[in-house]
């Protein structure tokens, strides 16, 4: 189990294997034309939405993969592959999937409709799959930026003995007369 925020993330070891390469590959383009493709293919095909010229060049023999660490947000595998490759994380594919191919960056494709493929050249790589759901990250900032304003306002009034912006130029009468107009009692 991996803790994210407030949140519970569990590893599945039910979904076998975590990550395989691609034997045989086609390109599709939705839904739709997955389901009508899905139909006619043999099941070691992987059905990637991406562009047809990023298929050219796959090969027939999977690449041979060793996992090297693993856990609900995280897998490490080093890659042996001796032809160019797409390589399927069996996760499902919700767009916070980052993919580092020896430690840069690598596009994640949608891969059999709900699935996380990346293209792999030819040789020996290190691959990394991260989860970084930029919602919690966003959130985590948010956060983090608010305590800290909250904190120095905090310290500006202990330090001045003031409150921060009393120099804003309301005036009593005025804030006397907004709140007996809101008050229910002098309401008729």
């Amino acid at each position: 189990m991996t803790k994210v925020g407030r949140f519970n993330l569990y590893l599945n070891d039910s979904a076998s294997p975590i990550i395989y390469s691609g034997q045989k590959t086609q390109n599709v383009e939705g839904r739709v034309d997955f389901l009508e493709k899905f139909q006619g293919i043999d099941k070691s095909t992987i059905l990637v939405e991406s562009t047809q010229s990023e298929l050219n060049g796959i090969g027939k023999e999977p690449c041979k993969i060793e996992v090297l660490e693993r856990n609900s947000t995280f897998v490490k595998v080093q890659l042996n592959c001796t032809t160019d490759e797409i390589v399927v994380l069996n996760e499902y594919f919700d767009g916070n999937w980052r993919a580092y191919l020896n430690e840069t960056k690598i596009n994640v494709y949608k891969s059999n409709i709900n699935q996380n493929g990346v293209f792999v050249s030819r040789g020996v790589h290190n691959l990394e799959f991260r989860y970084q759901p930029r919602d919690f990250l966003l959130g985590y900032l948010t956060s983090a930026l608010s305590s800290l304003l909250i904190l120095s306002l905090f310290v500006i009034k202990k330090i001045s003995g003031k409150r921060p912006f009393s120099e804003a130029p309301l005036k009593k009468r005025y804030l006397r007369r907004v709140f007996l107009f809101i008050s229910p009692r002098n309401r008729s």
